[in-house]
């Protein structure tokens, strides 16, 4: 069975590549699934609205930011199925779901967002005070949900690539929408502060105080995690490090002009060693 591996050890069976279906992974024993007829519990006016926001995400992805834009058409989808109630999904009902919204915005959704939906088992979905929601996630192998970035570092900090991410099994992430004056502040320190060890793209401290005044498809959404890891290759002594995720945000379309910017960007941390980095690609 294929694992992680800490800080120092040179292999893992998970690079370079996995495609979700590799025989060393380990795949949980399948529990029988009910039917399931996905009812939309909300009102047809706030169906349209999320169907036109995704639809205007989904329709502006640019080829050359096609992970950092579907990462955050994937966590506004998620945020509005967390609209919903508390439910959960299993994996042919998130199909379902995913099928129905491809219908509403007339459009399939990226395949590398299916690739990591594939591997889920059960989402589920307890709606919080304030707009938020918490998501738990199952996956159908034992190592959970991995996705492969192979992001190289710009040569200016000590991360050498972002290889890839994965979501243990029982991980959770807490979204919420930031539209407060002091939530906003947070994300405008969070990205101005950065340091030797943080891997941020220059534009997006740059033009996030514009982006603030300009009307866009759907909201920013922070992120809170437990669970997930990021392995990272770095020039340190210890050379990959497993930074565990802690927080990020999710900025929708960040277009200044005719400027594309990446829009995800996350704090990780590992003992000591803290870092901020944004997915450029």
């Amino acid at each position: 069975m294929a694992t992680l591996l800490g800080c120092g050890e040179k292999k893992s069976k998970l690079d370079p590549a996995w495609d979700g279906v590799n025989e060393t992974y380990t795949p949980l024993k399948k529990k029988k699934e009910k039917d399931f007829d996905p009812q939309i519990r909300v009102s047809d006016e706030m169906l349209r609205e999320m169907a036109e926001h995704l639809f205007i995400l989904q329709e502006n992805t640019s080829e050359e930011l096609k992970i950092s834009e579907g990462l955050t058409f994937g966590v506004t989808l998620l945020h509005y199925v967390g609209q919903m109630g508390n439910i959960t999904l299993n994996s042919s009902q998130i199909n379902k779901l995913v099928d129905g919204f491809e219908k509403l915005i007339e459009k399939p959704v990226d395949e590398k967002i299916k690739f990591v939906l594939n591997q889920i088992d059960t989402l589920t979905f307890r709606k919080l005070p304030g707009g938020r929601c918490r998501i738990r996630l199952q996956g159908k192998y034992k190592e959970g949900i991995v996705y492969m970035i192979n992001q190289d570092g710009d040569g200016s900090t000590a991360v050498k690539k972002i290889k890839y991410f994965q979501a243990k099994n029982g991980s959770e992430v807490e979204l919420n929408i930031v539209d407060t004056l002091q939530e906003r502040q947070e994300l405008h320190e969070f990205v101005k502060d950065t340091g030797k060890r943080d891997s941020i793209h220059k534009d997006i401290p740059r033009y996030i105080e514009d982006y603030f005044h300009i009307e866009s498809p759907s909201p920013i959404i922070k992120m809170k995690f437990e669970g997930m890891i990021v392995r990272v290759l770095t020039d340190t002594m210890w050379k990959n490090i497993d930074f565990r995720f802690k927080f990020g945000w999710s900025i929708p379309l960040f277009r200044i002009g005719e400027k594309k910017i990446p829009g995800i960007m996350f704090f990780l941390k590992k003992n000591f060693a803290k870092t901020k980095i944004s997915l450029d690609q």
